[in-house]
């Protein structure tokens, strides 16, 4: 089957198993170019891309919906659904009878409730992102919105998936050596975090950390809140304590609002991570020079930021400003598809992950 298929199949994996507390589920299978040989004329006769189509539709059928949000997850599935039809279209494929069927009927449904098309555009639902077969982190969020009261925080950008999927993989860039029991828990401070799934992330990979998420969007920060209260409420935790007697430490998370170069720096800060920041030429400045003053002002200080590339003179911008401040960029890893963990669409613009630090 074409890469186009394959492209979608991931996509789709990846929500339905972000709909789900369920991380194994079996998607079906691809029909291969033999199949597509095998199958007969007959127009009464599901093509094999039809059948994989169906089955879809049944896989998310028999999956149960989890108690806490069933109406936000209804929603959320005819999102994937509308979003799979267009995926569908735009490769020239043709959805198949009950892809449409049960996407009229959660339309409908949606509409009886008293939704409409803009309420649904703009609806928050609940999404899991998977660390490993057990852990993971649930999010409150916009999937469709792309900027909402003057912020783009209410929805998880492919710069924060980029940016989890390094940490996860490559580890939390910092010196670990020091482990005495006396020393403090060391600090995490995101900035323009969103959704919080960086930090939040982190917060799995590292019961000791101590995690400030930050955003200049006093909304956006009070979305973090939420979402830093579903996770604590959230069954999931990297931490076997069951045969253990010692007290079990767990990440401290709080929030901040920080306007860049405007609120002071946060003080003892041992690593900074930003996602998606870059993106418009005009605040900038602004965030290096709150790059700058972190690195001055912790020392050793690790800095990383992943950037999506959707203006080379945009990010130009960028790379200026951080010399102008003696700052120099160290790549540490592309993103230019699917990473192992999340799935980043093929036409999304390239992601760049950079270790920012003192040129001194």
């Amino acid at each position: 089957m074409s890469t186009d298929l394959q492209n979608i199949h991931r996509y789709l994996g990846q929500k339905v198993l972000a709909s789900y507390l369920v991380p194994n589920v079996i998607m079906p299978a691809l029909p291969t170019p033999n199949d597509e040989e095998q199958s007969h004329s007959d127009s009464d006769e599901l093509t094999p891309a039809e059948q994989y189509q169906d089955a879809i539709v049944d896989l998310i059928r028999s999956l149960p919906t989890p108690a806490d949000a069933a109406a936000q997850d209804e929603r959320y599935y005819q999102m994937v659904l509308k979003l799979f039809i267009r995926q569908l279209e735009a490769r020239g494929m043709a959805p198949s009878e009950q892809l449409n069927e049960v996407y009229t009927e959660l339309l409908m449904n949606s509409k009886m409730s008293g939704g409409s098309s803009t309420e649904d555009s703009t609806a928050a639902c609940y999404v899991n992102y998977f660390v490993n077969e057990t852990d993971y982190v649930r999010l409150k969020e916009s999937p469709n919105v792309i900027s909402a009261h003057g912020s783009t925080g209410h929805r998880t950008w492919e710069a924060a998936l980029a940016l989890s999927d390094y940490i996860i993989t490559a580890g939390l860039p910092y010196d670990s050596d020091d482990t005495e029991e006396s020393n403090p828990p060391r600090k995490l401070v995101e900035l323009g975090a969103g959704t919080g799934l960086v930090g939040l992330i982190a917060a799995k990979l590292d019961p000791t950390l101590e995690i400030i998420l930050t955003d200049g969007d006093e909304q956006v920060v009070n979305n973090l809140r939420a979402n830093i209260e579903l996770n604590n409420n959230n069954n999931s935790s990297t931490i076997d304590d069951s045969d253990s007697t010692e007290p079990v430490r767990r990440p401290r998370i709080s929030t901040e609002v920080l306007l860049w170069n405007e609120t002071p720096v946060v003080a003892n800060t041992d690593l900074v991570m930003a996602a998606d920041v870059t993106y418009d030429a005009s605040v900038i400045p602004q965030l290096v020079a709150c790059l700058a003053q972190f690195a001055d002002a912790n020392g050793g200080c690790s800095i990383i930021v992943a950037a999506t590339i959707r203006s080379q003179e945009t990010f130009q911008v960028f790379q200026e400003s951080c010399t102008a401040h003696g700052l120099i960029l160290t790549k540490l890893r592309s993103y230019n598809e699917s990473t192992r963990h999340f799935f980043i669409p093929p036409s999304s613009p390239e992601v760049i992950i950079y270790k920012i630090s003192n040129l001194a």
